[in-house]
């Protein structure tokens, strides 16, 4: 059985910052689960960050491709038990697969394309008087 991972806002933001509660959800993976990693960032980008982040034991790293195409290929070679993953779309479209997905919410990293009425604080110092002090 494996697991897989998306490395988009469960391992690092769109800025490139880690995401530690992501980065101990993957080392504890590890310990007992065939773990792959998907991202839409270039292989290379992430090989590094697991390296720096020293995140060892991946089986396979998916670079340049969307969740939903590695889990594709990750089914035709072996079971996937479960899928981690930030987009709520990319949550859904699997969970109707059938795989048991994990919807990562990262309480310091969301999107604002994935939560589109959510205010920036600029908005909210704005609306409710806050000084900026």
């Amino acid at each position: 059985m494996s697991v897989l991972v998306a490395f988009d806002g469960v391992l690092q933001t769109d800025l490139g910052a880690p995401l530690f509660d992501g980065i101990l959800l993957t080392r504890s993976l590890l310990a007992g689960s065939r773990v792959v990693i998907a991202s839409n960032t270039p292989l290379e980008e992430v090989e590094h960050f697991l390296r720096t982040e020293n995140i060892t034991g991946v089986s396979k790293v998916y670079g340049e491709t969307p969740v939903l195409e590695a889990l594709r290929e990750e089914r035709m070679q072996a079971s996937v038990s479960m899928v981690f993953t930030a987009e709520p779309y990319t949550a859904l479209t699997v969970a109707q697969q059938g795989v048991t997905i994990c919807l990562i919410n990262a309480s310091n990293f969301v999107r604002p394309d994935w939560k589109p009425n959510r205010k920036s604080w600029e908005e909210i110092a704005n609306a409710n008087h806050f000084s900026r002090g």
